[in-house]
């Protein structure tokens, strides 16, 4: 009962709201350009994700110099370099498996996109 009542709401959540793909649809309009829109937010995403890596990074180096170890920053390493391995792969998966052909890489890049904000968003929760 307890998970029900924890996963309904986040269930809600994930369902009402739109995504990279539909937000810049709705943005551009009918005409617009869709894939620079994504392009574009994919861009923004990898700056931020980019310049947040980097901060961790220079913390885990001091967390290392603090408790005289070599832990923080190999581990950080690692769980950024298992993130990109895991977009990488799941868009692709994303891109592959859409009936679609014209709109595949689109759903790749809005894949990107989300899985970068996502990201970005757990690392700024500290």
């Amino acid at each position: 009962m307890r998970m029900e009542l924890i996963v309904f709401p986040l269930l809600l959540s994930a369902t009402a709201s739109a995504g990279p793909l539909e937000e810049c649809r709705s943005s551009v309009g009918a005409d617009g350009d869709v894939a620079a829109c994504l392009t574009l937010r994919l861009q923004t995403a990898n700056e931020g994700l980019a310049g947040t890596e980097r901060d961790l990074r220079k913390e885990m180096r001091e967390l290392d110099a603090r408790r005289g170890g070599r832990k923080a920053v190999p581990a950080f390493e690692r769980s950024a370099s298992a993130f990109r391995n895991y977009r990488s792969a799941h868009c692709a998966f994303i891109e592959i498996r859409m009936d679609n052909r014209d709109e595949a890489p689109l759903a790749r890049t809005a894949c990107e996109v989300q899985l970068t904000d996502e990201r970005l968003t757990e690392l700024l929760i500290r």
